[in-house]
């Protein structure tokens, strides 16, 4: 019974093309409107499966501090919220990265959605794209604004993937060109540097329940 709820809890948020949404965001925006700096934004990933299980870095800068603070929340199949205290960062490479490949960011390619090779008809008649969905897969959102460039970049990192289940007969043809996406090569070093931040810092929770 609680599987079934799940899945119509998923259905009813997402539909094909589009990320799900999640409740950290409301979090993060609130957030992001306290602090009330021009130098703001937040790494978030969520994961759906049994349950929604989102992880998030809120990064945001005054004069030439940068801060970075990690917030973890389950909203499904019961809530619950971690928050971490706020650390101070020497690395300014999540606004960098961003602000520096900003045109290369705003004529980016989409990225393209899962896909296997197919038969265009198949034996009823009817036409196939090879497209797969799934409800079982974590999403990327990133946010930023600083100095006037605003930046947001939702998506499904199911379409990240080489194969299906890691069947080589069930290969995802976009997989390559997907790859070569300046988001998705940005996504990676910062994902790198933050957990080379977490593996020198103890972070402490201030906020549980």
């Amino acid at each position: 019974m609680k599987k079934l709820i799940y899945i119509l809890f998923f259905a009813s948020q997402f539909s094909f093309g589009q990320s799900p949404t999640f409740k950290i965001d409301s979090l993060l925006n609130a957030k992001m409107e306290f602090l009330k700096t021009d130098k703001v934004g937040f790494t978030r990933k969520s994961c759906t499966g049994f349950g929604v299980d989102s992880n998030a870095y809120l990064f945001w800068k005054t004069d030439s501090i940068t801060m970075m603070q990690k917030i973890e929340f389950i909203e499904y199949p019961k809530e619950h919220l971690k928050e971490y205290e706020p650390i101070i960062i020497k690395d300014d490479f999540f606004f960098f990265l961003l602000t520096e490949n900003q045109n290369d960011l705003r004529n980016d390619s989409e990225i393209k959605h899962f896909q296997v090779k197919t038969e265009n008809v198949q034996s009823q008649g009817t036409v196939s794209t090879g497209y797969i969905q799934t409800s079982h897969s974590c999403y990327r959102h990133l946010y930023l604004k600083s100095n006037g460039f605003e930046f947001k970049k939702q998506f499904d990192y199911f379409d990240l993937a080489k194969s299906l289940r890691n069947s080589e007969n069930e290969k995802n043809i976009n997989y390559k060109f997907n790859q070569n996406i300046k988001i998705v090569e940005l996504d990676k070093i910062i994902n790198n540097r933050i957990n080379d931040i977490e593996s020198k810092t103890e972070l402490k929770i201030t906020k549980r329940n």
